[in-house]
């Protein structure tokens, strides 16, 4: 028992430094999740890195009651250009740590084993189980690779999920599916001195694209307004020659009651029409990803206790907000069964970018309000 164990900005900046100088670019997670592993069992935790590279963590308390899972991710994207810090060197300026993931999402993680270190060094009496689960792929597309879908498929079970996600410190009950529909058409190639007499997929496929281009995305009141993007297309093989081919992948973002099931109809009846005004226009249209919004309703217990936890460490209840990106409480909420929301330090708009930051004294917050939040929720 450490009963003068506290949660400082020094320590912080040292996790949170280690993490970063851990690359863990999706796929290449392994050293940052041995990592993880050797500092959750040196707190308590039993911790062990599942068939998939998942790092989980549980502890089991005395007396019955609820199991608390808090899950974040360990990838990272690529660390892609313009960068002008080092982004694995964790370089700090005033209250500012730059850094690959720093932002999404290793603040999150920090946050989250600090909260529950000073928890399991104090000795509390608590009920029920704590789990930590530090995923990989979070960040690859494809449902079907990420880790907190294996590890539900696997049989991963909690009565309540905390989603470690830059939220800005707002408590995030709500977040956007996104689907992905991929289109081909198909042309008839000749020699481009007779495109006339070929049939061109490219030209076949910007009419497509001005129909997609008119559909109105859905609107919610928690997640916002919805969105569609073309995002990749590829056609031809060289400008002397009428292209057979062009294919195209159009993302949309959903909000709830969509679905790509029906995205892919309308799609479909796209298509349909514009067969019906040129019997040369060949296309087919294939469903390549599917997630739905992830939202859980505002009175659970839990958002109330988040509530109180802000309050008591912020001098003000955080808002209740939905979030205009996917994560992984999708997957926990649709598939699992588990209530789940997010909420951590940082700002989305910096993810994926170059120069990535972190504010160190909202990880510092968003330490103290998961430490208070999980000793009500699991005192009850």
């Amino acid at each position: 028992m450490e009963a003068l164990y506290e949660i400082t900005r020094e320590k912080v900046i040292a996790l949170l430094a280690e993490l970063i100088k851990t690359p863990s670019i999706s796929r290449n997670e392994t050293e940052l999740a041995k990592k993880l592993m050797l500092l959750c069992k040196n707190v308590g935790f039993e911790a062990y890195i599942d068939r998939h590279g998942n790092m989980i963590a549980h502890k089991k308390f005395k007396k019955p009651g609820l199991r608390l899972a808090l899950n974040s991710h360990m990838d990272t994207v690529d660390v892609g250009e313009n960068w002008t810090q080092d982004p694995f060197g964790a370089e700090i300026c005033e209250n500012v740590m730059y850094g690959l993931g720093s932002c999404d999402c290793k603040a999150s993680m920090v946050a989250m084993f600090l909260a529950m270190e000073k928890i399991l060094r104090s000795g509390a009496e608590l009920n029920g189980e704590l789990c930590f689960t530090a995923v990989v792929q979070e960040e690859v597309q494809g449902e079907y690779n990420k880790g907190t879908v294996k590890m539900i498929n696997d049989g991963f079970a909690a009565d309540l999920a905390l989603i470690g996600e830059p939220t800005g410190l707002a408590i995030c009950r709500g977040c956007e599916g996104m689907v992905e529909v991929e289109v081909t058409t198909q042309g008839v190639s000749v020699h481009g001195s007779n495109a006339e007499n070929g049939t061109n997929a490219i030209l076949h496929m910007t009419k497509l694209i001005e129909r997609v281009a008119q559909i109105k995305p859905s609107f919610s009141d928690l997640l916002g307004s919805g969105a569609i993007n073309i995002g990749v297309i590829h056609g031809g093989l060289r400008s002397s020659m009428v292209p057979d081919s062009c294919k195209l992948k159009i993302g949309r973002f959903v909000v709830e009651g969509e679905s790509g099931k029906g995205f892919l109809e309308e799609i479909n009846n796209i298509i349909t029409e514009l067969q019906q005004k040129d019997k040369s226009f060949v296309a087919n249209a294939e469903l390549t990803y599917n997630s739905s919004a992830g939202v859980v309703p505002e009175n659970i217990s839990a958002i109330d206790v988040f509530k109180e936890a802000t309050l008591e460490v912020m001098g003000k209840e955080a808002p209740v907000t939905g979030m205009r990106a996917h994560l992984d409480s999708d997957f926990l909420i649709n598939l699992a069964q588990i209530p789940s929301f997010a909420f951590g330090p940082g700002d989305m708009a910096r993810a994926h970018k170059a120069d990535e930051y972190i504010e160190i004294d909202d990880v510092v917050t968003a330490a103290k309000v998961y430490e208070k939040a999980i000793l009500k929720i699991l005192s009850k």
